[in-house]
């Protein structure tokens, strides 16, 4: 039995890593499908082939957007790009993404018997909550388990997609509320005309725009994991391994329940947008 997993920069060659890169692509056999979603910019993929009787490959790709913000000295929260930390000339602006990717190699077994099989994971600019909870696994029961069921390592990496969204929807959200209050008390307000910044609440409908396309894509994501793991669970015979993978199968449906959560949040924002524009 053999497992690897490494953490290695984005998939996406910058003059620093391109050979780096390159070297580590080779070396892992990995395909060039998921070397071309990167350069695509996709927003979610899932992919899969078998190698041979004995070995499965799947990949993931993911995007979503970052959303930073900061107090400025009147205590009002704004959205700032991420390389702009002082926030200085900020209009809710913000340019940045958060984009990762997964690939994951299963053997069953060793073709020479040597061992019961293997697990190869590379994770590609991982965030520092699926570095921590990947690392929790180690010395844990996981990691055999992820011999007989790799999905089971899917779990953080669907975890962190969550923690995305919803880091960022609430980040947008506290700004939103701190622009309802003015435009409401303003528009109450019957000694002036009611106060509203078309060119911020411009970048947060952005943003949500950019938000609701990350938690669709997530959740689409989750779905398609959903329905290749329920292929493979008609494989194993024995009851073992299957319960292993009931129970693996359980934690994917509620993650994905967790992105569907997600999309609501989403949806709602947008509706709350589109009512102060209406005033």
């Amino acid at each position: 039995m053999r497992r690897e997993h490494s953490l290695a920069p984005l998939d996406r060659p910058s003059a620093d890593t391109y050979h780096g890169l390159r070297a580590l692509c080779s070396h892992f056999k990995i395909p060039s499908e998921f070397t071309a979603e990167r350069s695509r910019s996709v927003t979610h993929s899932f992919g899969w082939h078998v190698e041979n009787e004995s070995t499965d490959v799947y990949w993931l790709h993911s995007l979503c957007k970052r959303i930073s913000i900061i107090q400025n000295a009147d205590q009002k929260y704004l959205i700032v790009d991420a390389r702009d930390v002082q926030g200085v000339g900020s209009n809710q602006d913000n340019g940045t993404w958060r984009r990762s990717g997964v690939f994951l190699r299963w053997r069953h077994s060793s073709p020479t018997r040597e061992y019961a099989g293997a697990v190869e994971m590379i994770i590609f600019s991982p965030s520092e909550l699926l570095q921590r909870n990947l690392e929790a696994l180690i010395p844990r029961s996981e990691w055999e388990q992820a011999i007989k069921d790799p999905f089971c390592l899917l779990v953080p990496v669907l975890d962190d997609l969550v923690d995305q969204v919803n880091t960022a929807t609430f980040k947008v959200l506290r700004v939103l509320r701190m622009i309802e209050r003015t435009v409401l008390t303003s528009a109450a307000s019957r000694e002036k005309a009611p106060v509203f910044d078309f060119v911020s609440m411009h970048h947060i409908g952005k943003h949500m725009t950019h938000l609701k396309e990350s938690s669709d894509a997530a959740y689409q994501m989750a779905v398609r994991v959903l329905d290749h793991h329920h292929r493979i669970m008609e494989r194993p015979e024995n009851s073992n391994v299957l319960k292993l993978m009931e129970d693996v199968h359980a934690l994917l449906q509620h993650k994905r329940t967790l992105l569907e959560s997600c999309q609501l949040q989403t949806q709602s924002m947008d509706s709350r947008i589109q009512n102060m524009t209406n005033l």
